[in-house]
């Protein structure tokens, strides 16, 4: 038994949402728009001690998603933001 090769299926560009401002693109087939954003960061806390110096790794990150659709009882908007690690 012979296996098929998978075919891709055409994907439609990201078009930009002007609208709702610099980010945002509108997510094909629907009329809704969303931004994707965030930040990383990462170092060493240095820390002299009387037993000798202390390193300690430090990491924090943060993501956020935007997303804005109209619906017939007007704008929706959902914003969800979640910030991980220490600093």
């Amino acid at each position: 038994m012979a296996l098929e090769p998978l075919r891709s299926v055409p994907q439609q560009a990201a078009k930009p949402c002007p609208r709702h401002g610099s980010g945002f693109i509108r997510i094909p087939g629907s009329e809704t728009c969303i931004r994707v954003g965030g930040r990383a960061a990462t170092g060493l806390n240095l820390r002299s001690r009387e037993d000798g110096p202390a390193i300690r790794p430090i990491a924090s990150g943060r993501l956020a998603v935007d997303t804005r659709t109209k619906t017939n009882y007007g704008p929706v908007r959902t914003y969800v933001r979640i910030n991980a690690g220490q600093r």
